[in-house]
């Protein structure tokens, strides 16, 4: 298992080492100019010259990606100019507010998602199954930008139950994460009536009921069971998903997280913050899917990790 996390960890390395290369050439792709982000849009040529020598703006590409990654693993994310403070703190400062929102999401996603999928799984090819069918397909062809409005437009604004947005009462968590569940639902209603439906036909369900263990027993102790990895895999990756920044939930919902961090460091062409903020979510991703793998091999002993 040991020898398992440090492959792991060492291909996860690696992965970010893509991330930040490809994120690099983008970030300075795009044709904008760093240095007129700080000395502001009246700065002299020659200002503008003096900030880009400073920073090294004016070296080569590769020399500047070199210098960030020396100080990736120092653990400097680099300067916001927009913010005019550190990266990493900007980032920490906004996490809290993201990863409230991604567990509230989750576990609308598990609410809801999970007992539709039963329902459907055990109702195949009924009234119940349809209907999930329906209420799934519903989920997903509805961009998170529409159903947010929606519920703002409805529960926020006509009826004025719960806030029309930001993080400053108890209940504004409310609506962005139904936003974040009923769409996430919709693939974990799927996903487990998918995998529970071929489990139901398997021969150990028959046998177990032969020797005198009762339907619901049997879906409980063996079918539920046996179809539970699936949904730990996509739960560690949506956790993951969201702790790296739901930038159009944010953006909706003034939700202040990362993703509207990321979003307006995007808008601003702030370089350090865009990496800092896509770094983080890579990290993420792939420590979720490290411990989703450890997860799977204890609930499954037929897999072996490495």
């Amino acid at each position: 298992m040991a020898a398992y996390i440090l492959r792991r960890l060492l291909w996860g390395v690696l992965v970010l080492l893509g991330v930040s290369i490809i994120t690099f050439i983008t970030a300075f792709a795009i044709p904008s100019d760093p240095a007129r982000l700080v000395a502001g849009p009246h700065a002299t040529p020659a200002v503008l010259r003096a900030i880009r020598a400073a920073d090294g703006l004016d070296q080569p590409l590769p020399v500047q990606y070199l210098r960030y990654l020396l100080h990736l693993l120092q653990g400097n994310l680099g300067f916001s100019y927009q913010l005019q403070q550190d990266v990493l703190p900007s980032i920490a400062a906004r996490l809290p507010a993201t990863a409230v929102l991604a567990l509230a999401g989750v576990c609308f996603e598990l609410a809801i998602g999970l007992p539709i999928g039963m329902m459907a799984a055990l109702h195949h090819q009924r009234a119940a199954d349809r209907l999930g069918v329906v209420m799934a397909l519903i989920g997903f062809s509805m961009p998170p930008f529409v159903l947010g409005n929606l519920l703002l437009l409805v529960f926020a604004f006509d009826w004025s139950i719960f806030p029309l947005g930001g993080a400053d009462q108890p209940f504004s968590i409310v609506l962005p994460a139904l936003t974040l569940g009923l769409g996430g639902a919709a693939w974990y209603s799927r996903l487990l009536r998918a995998t529970l439906v071929d489990i139901l036909r398997m021969d150990y369900m028959r046998t177990a009921m032969a020797k005198g263990m009762t339907w619901r027993r049997a879906v409980i102790r063996h079918g539920l069971r046996n179809a539970a990895g699936p949904v730990v895999t996509q739960f560690g990756l949506d956790l993951a998903y969201f702790l790296g920044g739901v930038v159009v939930v944010e953006i909706v919902f003034a939700w202040p997280g990362v993703g509207q961090l990321a979003y307006n460091a995007i808008l601003n062409n702030d370089i350090n913050l865009v990496m800092g903020t896509v770094l983080i979510a890579a990290v993420f991703v792939v420590l979720a899917n490290i411990l989703v793998d450890i997860v799977q091999g204890l609930l499954d002993p037929r897999i072996r990790l490495g």
